[in-house]
C-alpha cells in the first residue's frame, strides 16, 4: 500500500476562498470586467433557486475569464500567489516536512479551479494536484468544465481514477480540511486534522456550515 497524505484546500491550505480571492484580484488589474458581477449575482439567483446546478453556477462565475490568453493568465496567477503569500496558513510548511517523512505521496484535492493552484501547490512540495478542471483551447480559457465539480463524494472517484491511472492501491495516512463536506475522505484516513479559523486541531468537523448547506453538492 502506497502511504498518502490528503489536503484540502482552500480555508485549509490558504485561509480563505481562491476563486473569490482571485476575482477581487482581477478586477483591480481589469476594472472593465466589473460588468461581470451582474451575470454572477443573475446565476447565484439560479442557483439558489435551484434551476441550475453547482457546476453550471461555476462555469457561470468564471466567465469574467473567457478568452483571456494562456500565458497572460499564467502571468496573473504568478502575481496573484505573490500577493496573497501570507494568507498560507503558517502550520502549512512544517506539517508538510513531517508528511514526506512519514507517507509517500502528498496529494491536495480541492473544488477550486486547477489552473489556480497548481503551480502554488507543485512549488510547495505537492506531488498529485487534483482540482475543478476547465478548458483551454487554442492558447484561450474557456470557462467549461472538463470534469465534475471536485467536492463530496467526487474526490473519492478522483483520487480512486488518479490511483487507477498509476497502478496505486492507497491508504490515506493524514487528511486535513476545514469541512464536513469531505467526511468521505475523512472516513478514509487513519489520522483526521481539522482547520478551523486557520488554526489545525485533530478530529473533524461535526456540522455543515452555512457555506456547506449552500454549496455542498
Amino acid at each position: 500500500m502506497t502511504k498518502l497524505s490528503v489536503y484540502d484546500f482552500d480555508k485549509t491550505i490558504y485561509n480563505g476562498e481562491t476563486l473569490n480571492d482571485f476575482y477581487r484580484f482581477y478586477l483591480i488589474k481589469k476594472p472593465w470586467k466589473i460588468y461581470t458581477v451582474i451575470f454572477q449575482l443573475w446565476y447565484f439567483l439560479l442557483y439558489v433557486l435551484k434551476i441550475i446546478n453547482l457546476e453550471k453556477l461555476k462555469e457561470n462565475f468564471l466567465r469574467f475569464l473567457n478568452g483571456e490568453n494562456t500565458g497572460e493568465l499564467k502571468k496573473l496567477i504568478r502575481e496573484f500567489w505573490k500577493k496573497k503569500e501570507s494568507k498560507i496558513n503558517l502550520w502549512v510548511k512544517d506539517e508538510i516536512l513531517k508528511n514526506k517523512k512519514e507517507t509517500e505521496i502528498l496529494v491536495a484535492i480541492s473544488a477550486s479551479p486547477t489552473f489556480l493552484i497548481i503551480d502554488r501547490l507543485r512549488l510547495m512540495g505537492f506531488d498529485v494536484v487534483i482540482g475543478t478542471d476547465f478548458l483551454f483551447e487554442s492558447t484561450k480559457f474557456h470557462s467549461h468544465i472538463t470534469s465534475k465539480n471536485c467536492k463530496n463524494y467526487e474526490k473519492v472517484k478522483r483520487l480512486d481514477k488518479w490511483a487507477e491511472d498509476n497502478n496505486i492501491q492507497y491508504d490515506i495516512v493524514n487528511f486535513y480540511s476545514d469541512s464536513i463536506a469531505d467526511k468521505p475522505l475523512f472516513d478514509l484516513a487513519e489520522h483526521k486534522y481539522w482547520i478551523k479559523k486557520g488554526i489545525l486541531k485533530n478530529g473533524m468537523p461535526q456540522k455543515k456550515t452555512l457555506i456547506d448547506k449552500l454549496f455542498w453538492k
